[in-house]
Formats: C-alpha cells, structure tokens, sequence
C-alpha cells in the first residue's frame, strides 16, 4: 500500500504523579498520536485513524485537531480524512509511551477515490444480501444494494476487498484505488461446502429460470422432470432437459416413465424422475452391482453413485459396498491398492453395469474388471 510521510514529532512521554505522589509508569508498548488537519471540508465529517486498527479512530476537532491514544509502536499508517472530498495515507512513527505530532493542510492531500464493488457467485446464483468490508478500514460489514455497492470515500491505496454470503465463502480480492476515480472490483463466492440448509443458492436464488440444485447449491437448468417440457427428462447428470425417446432407454438412463425404458421396468427417483431397469427373478438376471428387488433390478444408492463407484480406489471393501450390490475391493495382493468393483455371472452383467468384462479375480471368484 503507498503511503507519504507528513510533518511528523515525537514527544517524550512525560511522567504522570498519580493521588498518592507515585509515578505511574507508562504504557511502553504504545503510543499517541496527535496534531491538526487544517483546512479541512467538514470538521464535523473528518476523521483520523489507524489503517488496519479502525477502532483507533478519532474525529476532528472544530479547529481541526485531533488524538488518537494507545497506538502499538511502530511504524504505522495513518488515514485522514477531511470529511469531503480529500483523503491520505500517512506513515507515523509511534514511540514507546510518547506522543507523535502530525499536521497537514487538506489543500495539500489528494482526491479520494471509491471501490464500485460486486460479488459473483461461482454456483450462478444472485448475489443479493451480501455484505462488503474493505479491511483495516472504517468501511466495514456494509449492505449490497442488489449485487453491487459504491464504497467509499477512500485514500488513493491498494486495499484487500471482501464480502459475506450465506452459503458461500469469499475470496478476497487486492483493489487498486485512484485518486478521483472509481476502480471496479468483483469477489468471487464459492459454495460453502459445509453450510447444509443454506449451501450456496440456498440462501438466495437463482435468476433467468434456473433452479436451486440443493445437494451442490448450485443453480442448474432442471433438477427434476417438472422442470422440463412435455417430451423432455432431467439428466440426471449434467442436470438439462433431454428429449425422451420412448421405448429406448437402457439400464439406468434417466426416465419419467416406464414408457421410455426397453428393458420394460422403471426405478422411481427422487424429483418424480427415475431410471430403466428390466424384470428380475434373481439377482444374476441384474447387471453387476445391482440386486433384484421386487421382480425389478435396483441399485443400492443412485446410478450416478455406481456408475462413479465402479473403478475408484480403495483399500478395503467398506466404500464399494455403499454404492455397489456385493461391492468388493479387487487387489493383487494385501500391499497393494486396489479398485471398486463387484461380482459377475458374464460378460454381459459387466456390460450393462458399463464396467469391463467378467474375468477371475486374483483371490478367486469372478468380477467385473477394466
């Protein structure tokens, strides 16, 4: 951040006689810091404070005077503001229980600048009900007018800009403001992913017709059938309306009916939208990974969940068995890892469950492998 060195003092701090005639010792790990802003546009508007310490604040006297007490020592900087038009950043020395003296004619400082900032969520959600800070300065925790809101006045600085969302978390981003001017500057929301109730677009809505995807947060074209016109599904995966062509949807391709499925079954889903199957009397006339249920082959979670589950790593058989019918973790040996897979009767169990072939497995048994 630029900053300019104004006329600055120092005054040794002098030893106060406290009621009973003892010298109180000073605070030596701070320091004050006075003098005058003359000139200014607005005593009753202008402030003096410490940037990156906000509340060390202090307001302008009538003849432009001012103190701010128990600044940490150092080298710190400084913002006035001369409650017009007209703003800077100061570096101040603050000695050890002393008193540093700056002064400085308003005439002599530059034109404030402002931050016209927005926030743009990554799910394609609105941004509404957000709230900005541009940190270490006064303007803090201040309300969004829609999307966007005009901060400021500002000294002419680089300053770290973010934003609150429910559901979301910022990404704070580095502004560069100009003296007289306004620098644009948008931060970016990602979903928080562990906000539940209130993940992502939850916690707003969604603009143009897109709708609120709970489990992601994220705004999608259709989440389920309704979303879709007549002659259209919801994919399931990707989450757009696709048109349905009757009688020729496989095993779990997305389907509102059993009118769309060949193997003459339908799984209901959630959403009012389900996925084809086929009859079973047992299990083996079902592809690997599924199991027959009530004359009709069913997967154990979701056919995203198999599909996904299918070839992952694994170090035992526990994770393949949440999403796969006799789920079994396939290694060459104990030392090595292996993958998700389940057992099979044929090549074409293998096949319909989109997963290899039918082959031996390493420990015996036959299964489903790349």
């Amino acid at each position: 951040m630029s900053m300019k060195l104004g006329h600055i003092g120092a005054i040794g701090a002098a030893a106060a006689l406290c009621a009973c005639g003892r010298l109180e010792t000073p605070d030596l790990g701070t320091g004050a810091i006075s003098g005058r802003l003359s000139g200014a546009a607005s005593t009753a508007s202008g402030q003096v404070y410490v940037l990156g310490a906000p509340d060390l604040m202090a307001s302008l006297a009538a003849d432009g005077s001012f103190t701010i007490e128990r600044a940490p020592i150092g080298l710190r900087q400084v913002v006035l503001f001369d409650g017009g038009s007209r703003a800077e950043i100061l570096a101040v020395a603050v000695h050890p229980g002393g008193r540093s003296i700056l002064e400085r004619d308003a005439a002599d400082m530059p034109l404030a600048g402002r931050i016209s900032a927005a926030v743009r969520p990554v799910s394609g959600a609105l941004g509404t009900g957000a709230r900005f800070t541009v940190l270490g300065t006064v303007h803090r925790d201040l309300a969004a007018i829609g999307e966007g809101l005009v901060i400021g006045p500002l000294p002419p600085g680089t300053f770290a800009l973010s934003a609150a969302l429910e559901g979301f978390r910022p990404q704070p981003v580095a502004v560069t403001v100009l003296a007289g001017l306004a620098s644009g500057a948008e931060v970016t929301m990602d979903v928080e992913e562990e906000d539940g109730d209130h993940k992502g677009c939850l916690s707003t809505s969604c603009p143009n017709g897109l709708h609120c995807e709970p489990v992601e947060g994220k705004c999608r074209e259709c989440v389920d059938g309704s979303h879709c016109d007549a002659g259209e599904y919801c994919d399931a995966g990707t989450h757009t309306c696709v048109e349905s062509v009757a009688g020729a949807g496989i095993f779990c391709e997305a389907a509102v009916d059993v009118s769309y499925c060949a193997g003459g079954a339908w799984v209901s889903a959630s959403g009012g939208l389900g996925y084809c199957s086929a009859t079973c009397a047992v299990p083996g006339d079902c592809p690997a990974g599924w199991d027959c249920r009530e004359g009709t082959c069913a997967v154990k979670r979701s056919c995203l969940d198999l599909v996904a589950s299918f070839g992952s790593a694994c170090a035992h058989d526990d994770p393949c068995r949440d999403d796969l019918y006799g789920g079994t973790c396939l290694r060459a040996d104990d030392d090595e890892p292996g993958y998700c897979t389940a057992p099979c009767a044929s090549d074409a169990a293998c096949a319909a469950a989109g997963f290899g072939t039918c082959r031996p497995g390493p420990q015996g048994g036959s299964f489903c492998q790349p």
